[in-house]
């Protein structure tokens, strides 16, 4: 599958609120609709990009600046049928790459308690449990919400992020080829529990971030 990511524009708002529309995703996000994400395009503190494939939506993020050098991952949402694609994690690895690129240490993010799905992809790229009140947390933490965080390495991003805020370049990924899908769908029902049972779980993600 060949990912592109780019700039969210208003033209693509329409297509980027029906993302949220699904249960439960639409009962975990504190704004959505059209008028929020315009709100976030108008905000020169927030970045907001979507990645596509085959010229359809495949999930988008959105990054607010944080306290210390901290960026927010403040909103990410993969297309339901793209679930398990390696979507959510390039557009992690997208993220800290521009943490990176902007000199920033930390990134920052909450997640609904009842999401295992995110919670288990952030603690598998490196994010564990923040304890609160913490320094780089400056937006409000809503009841059955954890807060995560991962420090920013050195690590390479098959997405990239270049220039300033209001400059993008769109940089296309190859994963998941056709041999890898067929041999995914050919996995025995016994290795796939395996794979399950080997998952991490999320409270080996539960200690504070330094």
């Amino acid at each position: 599958m060949r990912l592109e990511l780019r700039a969210t524009t208003a033209d693509d708002l329409y297509s980027v609120s029906r993302l949220e529309q699904p249960e439960p995703i639409a009962r975990w996000l504190a704004g959505t609709g059209i008028a929020w994400h315009r709100s976030v395009l108008g905000d020169p503190a927030q970045e907001h990009r979507l990645v596509e494939t085959d010229g359809r939506v495949a999930g988008f993020l959105v990054l607010r600046d944080g306290p210390r050098r901290s960026l927010e991952l403040r909103r990410l949402v993969v297309r339901a049928e793209l679930h398990g694609r390696g979507v959510g994690r390039a557009l992690i690895r997208a993220t800290l790459a521009r943490a990176r690129e902007r000199g920033l240490r930390r990134i920052v993010l909450d997640v609904a308690e009842p999401n295992t799905r995110a919670r288990e992809l952030y603690c598998a790229m490196g994010f564990t449990e923040l304890e609160l009140p913490s320094p780089f947390v400056a937006f409000e933490v809503l009841d059955g919400f954890r807060v995560m965080s991962r420090t920013v390495s050195g690590e390479d991003s098959p997405l990239r992020f270049i220039g300033s805020s209001s400059q993008f370049i769109t940089v296309s990924v190859l994963m998941n080829t056709p041999d890898q899908i067929r041999s995914r769908q050919a996995i025995s029902p016994s290795r796939a529990r395996r794979r399950r049972s080997s998952r991490i779980p999320y409270s080996s993600c539960r200690r504070s971030a330094k």
